[in-house]
C-alpha cells in the first residue's frame, strides 16, 4: 500500500533503530524508510507523516502506544523545546553508549569490513563541554538553533556547558542591559578543563561600540577569564568556526573586516596569526593541564572540547600505539601538538615527535607546547591532506607510476610556501623549530642533529616514521593520503577519527594496502550528541 498523503498515520509502527541524528526508524507499508525524530527503538507508536521524499518519510508520533524499555524523561526544558544541541536526552546514557557502538560497528560493515568495536570508554554524560558557539539574537538573547531550523531556542541554562554557561549567560546580560546584540550574533566560549582558564570570542558582523567596556566588565566579573576577543565575519560562516565543537577542524579562516568605528582596536592580528581575532582585554591565550602535560590554547587552533574526554583519548592512543625508545613519531594534523605530546609523556619513552598542521598559530602554540613539557619536537606548517607523498627521485625503482613502493620507509612532506604563513622566524626555513634548545634525558635536540628530517631542500622534508597518528577533520584523510602512509610503510598507524563513515572508508584504503585493524575503540566526547570519537590502531602485515 502506498502513502497518499503526507498527513497519512501509520498504525502501530515499530521503531526498530535510531540513526546518529536522533531519528527512529520504521517502515511505512509500501516499504520506504520513515524517519520519526524524537522516537527511540523499542517504541511502538501511531506516527503521522509530515514530509515525503522520493527514497524516505519523516514523520513525528502522533500517539505513544508502548514506550521503549530505554526511553526516559529528557533533563532539559530547551530539549523538549525543540533545542538542536542536543540529541539523545530522552534516551537512557547506557543505551546511548550501545547505539553509538553499533553506529561505528555500521560504518566499517557498510566498506565491507567487519570489526568487532569496544564498548564506548567515557568520562560520563555530564562531562562539560570546553568549547561551545552559539548563536545570539538581536535582542542579544542566546541559545542553540532548533532541529531543522535556523530559529534559535533561547535557554537560561545548558546541562553541556557546565561552568562556562555562567559567562554565556554573562553576555547575554550585558547585550539586553545595551539595547542588543549591535552585531553581534555568535559568541565562543573556552574553558580550560584542568586550569579553569576561560577565553571569550564575539563573532560579529560590526564590533559594537560597547566592546571594550564589555571585555573590562567581564574580566572584573570572572577572574578565571584570560582574554576577551572579537572577529569580524558573516553570519552563516561563523557555522565554520564551530568546527571543533564537534572535533572537526582547526578553525577560523575567515576575512578580517575593518574594526567598527565604536571603539578604538587595541590589538590587531593577521588571519594567519590567529584567525582574525583582534585581543580586546587580557592575554591571547589560555593554558589547560591535560594528562599532566600544560598546553597553550589560542582562539584560532584546535583543541578537543572535552577535557575529561580526551585525556581518555589520549591514553587510548598511547597504549595502541606502545612507542619505544628510539622511535619516531609523525603525527599528522597534530593542531597544538596536543596529541602526540600528550603520548609521547604518556608513554614514558625518549621517543622524537614530527608534527604537521597547516595553521600558523596552531603550529606556533604546537611549539611552545612542546617546549613547556620537554619533548622533543619538529613541527612543519604545511597540509597533511595534500602536502604528503612518498615519491623520492633519489629512490626510484622499476615499480612504474606506483610510487607507494619508490621510497618505502619515507614520507616526503610538501611545505606550504603560501604567504600567508608570515608567523614563523624565518620565512625560508622548513620547519619551525619547537626544540633547538630543549634539553630532555640528558639528549640537546635539534632539526639536524637529533632529528630523521631532511633538510636538503627547502621545499619538502623527507621523514622516516616508526609510528604515525591521523587526527584529521571529519572528511577524513582520504583514500590517496592513506595508500601514501601505507606505503612508507610505518609499523603501527593510530587514526582518531569524530566521523566513523569516513574513518572506516580511509580504513579500507589501509587494509588493502596491507594493513590489518586490531582494535577500534569508541570514545564518547560529545555525550547526547550523536557524534562520537574512535582511535583505531592498524598495523602493517608482516610478509
Amino acid at each position: 500500500m502506498e502513502i497518499q498523503n503526507k498527513s497519512e498515520i501509520l498504525k502501530g509502527a515499530k521503531i526498530t533503530s535510531v540513526t546518529n541524528m536522533g531519528a527512529g526508524v520504521c517502515r511505512a507499508p509500501d516499504g520506504r524508510v520513515v524517519f520519526v525524530y524524537g522516537a527511540v527503538d523499542g517504541d511502538i507508536a501511531d506516527v503521522q507523516i509530515t514530509r515525503q521524499r522520493r527514497s524516505y518519510l519523516e514523520g513525528v508520533i502522533k500517539t505513544l502506544i508502548e514506550p521503549s524499555p530505554y526511553r526516559q524523561v529528557p533533563d532539559c526544558a530547551a530539549f523538549v523545546a525543540g533545542c538542536g544541541g542536543c540529541m539523545f536526552r530522552h534516551i537512557s546514557y547506557e543505551h546511548e553508549l550501545t547505539l553509538k557502538r553499533d553506529h561505528v560497528a555500521s560504518a566499517f560493515a557498510r566498506v565491507g569490513l567487519r570489526v568487532t568495536s569496544d564498548t564506548v570508554k567515557t568520562a560520563g554524560e555530564f562531562a562539560p563541554r570546553c568549547k561551545f558557539t552559539v548563536p545570539v539574537m538581536p535582542d542579544g538573547s542566546t541559545g542553540y538553533y532548533k532541529r531543522a531550523s535556523k530559529k534559535i531556542v533561547p535557554t537560561d541554562a545548558c546541562p553541556i556547558h557546565g561552568d562556562a554557561d555562567k559567562l554565556r549567560i554573562f553576555v547575554a546580560d550585558y547585550m539586553r542591559r545595551v539595547g542588543g546584540a549591535s552585531g553581534v550574533h555568535h559568541i565562543c566560549v573556552r574553558r580550560a578543563g584542568g586550569t579553569g582558564e576561560m577565553s571569550l570570542a564575539l563573532l560579529c558582523s560590526t564590533i559594537p561600540a560597547w566592546a571594550d567596556d564589555f571585555a573590562q566588565c567581564a574580566m572584573s566579573a570572572f577572574p578565571s577569564l584570560r582574554g576577551v576577543f572579537a572577529r569580524t565575519v558573516a553570519p552563516d560562516a561563523a557555522h565554520n568556526d564551530t568546527s571543533d565543537d564537534v572535533s572537526n577542524s582547526a578553525g577560523g579562516n575567515h576575512n578580517q573586516s575593518s574594526r567598527h568605528k565604536g571603539g578604538s582596536v587595541k590589538k590587531t592580528t593577521s588571519i594567519g596569526e590567529n584567525g582574525g581575532n583582534i585581543l580586546l582585554k587580557g592575554e591571547p591565550y589560555i593554558t589547560d593541564i591535560l594528562l599532566g602535560c600544560r598546553f597553550r590554547i589560542s582562539p584560532a587552533s584546535f583543541y578537543q572540547v572535552n577535557h575529561d574526554g580526551a585525556e581518555i583519548l589520549y591514553k587510548t592512543a598511547a597504549e595502541l600505539i606502545d612507542l619505544h625508545d628510539g622511535e619516531t613519531l609523525l603525527d599528522l594534523y597534530c593542531g597544538t601538538g596536543t596529541v602526540g605530546i600528550s603520548v609521547i609523556k604518556a608513554s614514558g619513552v625518549d621517543a622524537r615527535l614530527i608534527g604537521v598542521e597547516i595553521f600558523p598559530a596552531a603550529v606556533d602554540d604546537a611549539c611552545e607546547n612542546a617546549r613547556m613539557n620537554g619533548v622533543g619536537a619538529d613541527f612543519i606548517c604545511g597540509d597533511a591532506s595534500s602536502g604528503v607523498g612518498n615519491t623520492d627521485d633519489d629512490n626510484k625503482s622499476n615499480a612504474g607510476d606506483d610510487a607507494f613502493t619508490n621510497s618505502r620507509g619515507n614520507i616526503i612532506i610538501t611545505v606550504s610556501s603560501s604567504d600567508e604563513f608570515t608567523n614563523s622566524e624565518d620565512k625560508t626555513s622548513i620547519l619551525t623549530n619547537a626544540t633547538n634548545n630543549i634539553t630532555q634525558a640528558g639528549k640537546s635536540y635539534s632539526a639536524s642533529s637529533n632529528s630523521n628530517i631532511n633538510t636538503s631542500t627547502l621545499k619538502t622534508v623527507k621523514i622516516h616514521a616508526d609510528a604515525v597518528i591521523i587526527n584529521p577533520p571529519r572528511s577524513g584523510c582520504g583514500e590517496e593520503l592513506a595508500r601514501k602512509i601505507a606505503a612508507a610503510g610505518p609499523s603501527r598507524v593510530v587514526y582518531i577519527s569524530c566521523n566513523p563513515n569516513t574513518l572506516a572508508r580511509d580504513a579500507a584504503a589501509f587494509v588493502a594496502a596491507g594493513y590489518t585493524i586490531k582494535r577500534v575503540i569508541p570514545v564518547d566526547m560529545f555525550p547526547r550528541t550523536g557524534h562520537v570519537e574512535c582511535v583505531t590502531l592498524m598495523s602493517r602485515i608482516k610478509k
